[in-house]
């Protein structure tokens, strides 16, 4: 597997070159990437702020759930424009970069939004995607976990309703992390 990564220090943006003839390594080191990131940013100052600012904005009262979840879903689906990624680069932004940039792809727009909603308090996980025979994974979307411990989807490339799937799709995965 060919893999190269780089940071850019200024701008907090990971690239990972990977060898596209094994989507598997490369979609299973891009959800770990993704993970990780999540995992790191959803304490992060900016992106904390950032939460509270979206949910202040709407006016979403803190006990309703699902109106918190929709304002931050809204503003990352409709707000962040998709951008796709580098030719022949799979590239991995943090959230404050796609933050900042207000674009990216679905991998960073879904790791853009489950920080935001975990920090605040929610729990997610991604879904991922195969749209073609071969079973290689293309797409990703996230899933909040409800009061109920119900997931819901939220698909953040597209203008569906919260709770709308993908459809077409010949594969589909979970990750939790």
């Amino acid at each position: 597997m060919s893999y190269t990564s780089s940071r850019d220090n200024n701008m907090q943006q990971y690239a990972t070159k990977l060898d596209f003839s094994d989507y598997r390594k490369k979609f299973s080191t891009s959800i770990a990437i993704c993970a990780e990131l999540v995992r790191r940013y959803r304490w992060n100052p900016e992106i904390r702020t950032a939460a509270l600012q979206i949910l202040n904005q709407a006016g979403a009262a803190g006990r309703d759930k699902i109106a918190e979840i929709a304002a931050l879903y809204h503003f990352v689906r409709d707000v962040v424009q998709f951008r796709g990624d580098v030719n022949d680069l799979e590239t991995l932004q943090t959230p404050v970069y796609t933050l900042t940039m207000r674009s990216g792809d679905c991998d960073d727009k879904v790791t853009l939004l489950n920080a935001l909603l975990e920090a605040v308090g929610y729990k997610t996980r991604f879904v991922t995607l195969s749209q073609n025979a071969a079973g290689a994974m293309s797409h990703i979307y996230s899933q909040v976990q409800l009061p109920d411990q119900s997931w819901l989807s939220l698909e953040t490339v597209r203008p569906v309703p919260m709770g709308t799937e993908p459809e077409n799709f010949t594969k589909r995965a979970i990750y939790a992390y």
